[in-house]
């Protein structure tokens, strides 16, 4: 999934959403970002999960066109579902 496609489709979603990511049937929070030829990275460790405004402004000066990839992943992330207040991201 490219960043411009993600947040085209969650630009009416609740900003305080909680993110997460879904790798191997785990679900995993989003803490930080990496930047890192052209592919926005995402990294979770032990710091406070990222809310949906949080990652905007992050993101706000990146390409649009670059890819979103989990840290442990050599592929790029398909898409997102909305569970709770959660949005997590596969």
């Amino acid at each position: 999934m490219q960043l411009n496609d993600f947040l085209l489709s969650t630009c009416n979603l609740d900003d305080d959403l909680t993110m997460f990511v879904s790798i191997d049937k785990k679900i995993k929070p989003i803490t930080e970002l990496k930047y890192q030829q052209q592919h926005l990275i995402l990294m979770s460790t032990n710091k406070p999960t990222l809310k949906l405004n949080q990652f905007r402004a992050r993101v706000s000066q990146l390409n649009l066109t670059d890819a979103i990839y989990f840290a442990s992943t050599s592929y790029p992330l398909f898409g997102y579902r909305l569970q709770s207040n959660q949005i997590i991201l596969s």
